[in-house]
């Protein structure tokens, strides 16, 4: 992308001010003279039929010497970018433009633009006044034109084949082409074409990174021709999409697989007459896409409920079953739907068909230290369970891969029914206790 440089922005102004100053001396001396540019943003960009706020400041002697005169503009730009202005006709801030002694000192014109109309002003250059404060002056000069040319000295030899039909020499830049690094300026004679490839940064060298600074919108336009993903934060097309769903839906499609509202998908496993989700609930909604309250994430770390599950309270679990057995068709449940959260029963019946509770927990468990602490007693997972020491909230975190405690649907009286597995031994045994129901546990869910 081609970029202006500071460079070519002073030299249109030199261009500007030269060439119209230059009019103000064939003309009879006004009260003010012409100023004409061309607004752009901070990128460079021409800022088109738009209000801008403008100051200008005659300042005496140099380029930082003291403002004489200073007054406001508000114009608005062209089709081009293009403001006019007559300097000396603006909204006074401070001085007189018309006590101004032209041939006491140098003068030099200082413009700053607010480009969004209001008065937080930027400076854009100061540049001397090369010949309008003579044409001003000319109405006070000392040595008074008689009107005689011929007492006139160094006057031109050749001025016949000079054609200026309105009287007055006129400026205007006609095109900036960026294509051809032409500015073509009209008005004096045939058009001239000013050649700004000394002046131009044409490298292509500008980043997504630089553009995004300026805006990140895309304007509801495609970005097109990506490459696929490698990196974590890389944007991925359509198609990559596109493919990646119908694997999904695959993958969602396999007997063995159940996924639950927030799309958590979840491996099962056959033990005996019973078919049991090998993971723990980890879902934030029920089945019917009402959000669940009273839901931890072990020490308040999500990472942990992607391995463990999430922790849940009694009235988490039982708002969302409507019994201790199958959940109902048209019940909301805290399980898939086609799956409930287990009945006592249930529990025991699953207790029977792995040893009793003395060795039944050692064939739920995952094997090895992974996900349960050393000494992990008699754990062969060989059910296929797949039991993790996800720990419990019991008035605070405790246990993590030191134990599982899993929630039934049974309460008897005012005790809350949950079954344990320990790393410490490979039983597997129920509990129950009032207070339970404030705490928090896992849910293993099994099909209906």
């Amino acid at each position: 992308m081609k970029k202006i440089t500071p460079i070519i922005k002073a030299l249109i102004l030199s261009i500007f001010i030269n060439l119209l100053f230059l009019s103000t001396i064939i003309a009879q001396a006004p009260e003010g003279f012409t100023y004409q540019a061309v607004i752009r943003d901070a990128s460079g960009g021409i800022i088109i039929n738009t209000d801008v706020g403008m100051q200008i400041s005659i300042l005496q002697g140099t380029v930082s010497g003291t403002s004489v005169y200073t007054e406001t503009f508000t114009p608005t730009s062209n089709d081009f970018g293009l403001i006019n202005l007559n300097i000396g006709d603006g909204t006074i801030v401070s001085g007189d433009f018309t006590s101004i002694d032209w041939s006491a000192d140098t003068y030099f014109v200082k413009i700053e633009i607010d480009e969004n109309g209001g008065s937080s002003y930027t400076e854009m250059g100061t540049s001397q006044l090369m010949s309008v404060p003579y044409a001003l002056h000319a109405k006070t000069a000392d040595n008074v034109f008689s009107g005689n040319y011929n007492d006139l000295t160094n006057t031109p030899t050749n001025v016949s084949t000079f054609t200026n039909d309105a009287g007055y020499l006129t400026a205007e830049v006609q095109d900036l082409n960026l294509a051809t690094n032409t500015l073509t300026i009209t008005g004096i004679g045939s058009p001239t074409n000013i050649d700004l490839s000394p002046y131009l940064d044409n490298t292509d060298d500008q980043t997504l990174n630089e553009i995004l600074t300026i805006d990140n919108s895309a304007g509801s336009n495609n970005i097109t021709n990506l490459a696929d993903p490698l990196n974590p934060q890389d944007a991925v097309t359509k198609a990559y999409v596109d493919a990646l769903e119908a694997k999904i839906a695959i993958l969602e499609a396999l007997p063995g697989i159940v996924k639950d509202y927030n799309r958590n998908i979840y491996a099962t496993v056959v033990i005996e007459n019973q078919i049991w989700m090998a993971e723990n609930l980890k879902s934030t909604h029920y089945s019917n896409g009402s959000p669940i309250t009273g839901i931890l994430d072990y020490n308040d770390n999500p990472a942990n409920s992607e391995i463990y599950g999430k922790l849940y309270t009694w009235d988490a679990v039982m708002n969302g079953e409507a019994s201790s057995t199958a959940n109902p068709s048209g019940v909301q449940g805290i399980c898939p739907v086609g799956w409930h959260v287990p009945s006592d029963a249930e529990w025991a019946e699953l207790q029977n068909f792995l040893g009793g509770s003395g060795s039944a927990g050692g064939a739920m468990k995952e094997v090895g230290t992974a996900y349960w602490n050393a000494t992990n007693v008699g754990a062969t997972n060989s059910s296929g369970f797949t039991a993790y020491g996800a720990g419990y909230d019991w008035g605070g975190y405790a246990d993590l891969k030191n134990s599982g405690v899993f929630w039934s649907t049974v309460e008897d009286g005012t005790n809350a029914w949950y079954w344990i597995l320990s790393r410490l031994n490979a039983g597997f045994a129920r509990s129950g206790a009032s207070s339970a129901k404030t705490n928090s546990f896992s849910v293993r869910c099994i099909k209906d």
